[in-house]
Order: structure tokens, then C-alpha cells, then sequence
């Protein structure tokens, strides 16, 4: 009989486990802020430190829905904006928008961590 474990031996299991790129998710973010954007927050934060554009002084990082859809496969593009959209508006993001010709819209993204964590220490 073949079943998912006959399956599961015939490949090594850590790597069916472990294999591939990791998300980092803090449970205590995630019951305060909700799973997605927990998810959201430390990719942002990696993004922004390994291949940062510097901005007025911080560091950004630029990148098109469907960017970062390859980030977060699991979600549609809408599910993406709306997230973001989520958490530039509660302030824990601040979002850039550059406007180029011909209807070019670039956007650059950034976490505001005074904002972030101000609100982590209200809500202990």
C-alpha cells in the first residue's frame, strides 16, 4: 500500500521538513498585530538590512507586488497590498512612493520601529 509515509521515506524527510527558505514569525507580534503581518515584519526588516537603498537616512528597500509575491507565495498580490496597507496605516510601515512617467509607481518600504515599538511596549 502506498501512502505518505512510503512516500516520505523514499525522500529524505528534512529536507521536506527544512528545505528552502525560511519566514521567521515572533508569536508574541503575531497575537498582538495578527499572523500575517508577524510574518511581513522580519522579511522587511532582513530586506532592509541585506540590501538596503538609503533614504533620508534610513535604509529602504524597493519592491513591485509581484516582487514580493515571490517573498510570500502563499498570498495573491491583493492579499499582499492589503497587508501592507494594514500596516502603513497603523504606522509600523512607512511607505515612499516615487512617481515616474509614464504612470511608473514605484514604491520603497521601511519599518518605523520608534512606532513599532512603542506600540509592542503599550500592548504587553
Amino acid at each position: 500500500m502506498n501512502n505518505g509515509t512510503t512516500l516520505l521515506t523514499q525522500v529524505n524527510k528534512e529536507d521536506v521538513l527544512y528545505g528552502g527558505p525560511y519566514l521567521q514569525i515572533n508569536p508574541d507580534i503575531a497575537g498582538k498585530l495578527g499572523l500575517n503581518e508577524a510574518i511581513v515584519l522580519p522579511q522587511l526588516h532582513i530586506l532592509t538590512q541585506e540590501n538596503p537603498i538609503r533614504i533620508e537616512g534610513y535604509n529602504w528597500v524597493h519592491k513591485t507586488y509581484d516582487e514580493w509575491q515571490q517573498h510570500f507565495p502563499f498570498w495573491s498580490k491583493k492579499t499582499i497590498a492589503r497587508i501592507f496597507h494594514r500596516l502603513e496605516k497603523k504606522g509600523f510601515i512607512i511607505v515612499k512612493r516615487q512617481f515616474h512617467p509614464p504612470f511608473d509607481i514605484n514604491n520603497y518600504y521601511r519599518i518605523d520601529y520608534d512606532n513599532l515599538e512603542r506600540f509592542l511596549e503599550d500592548n504587553e
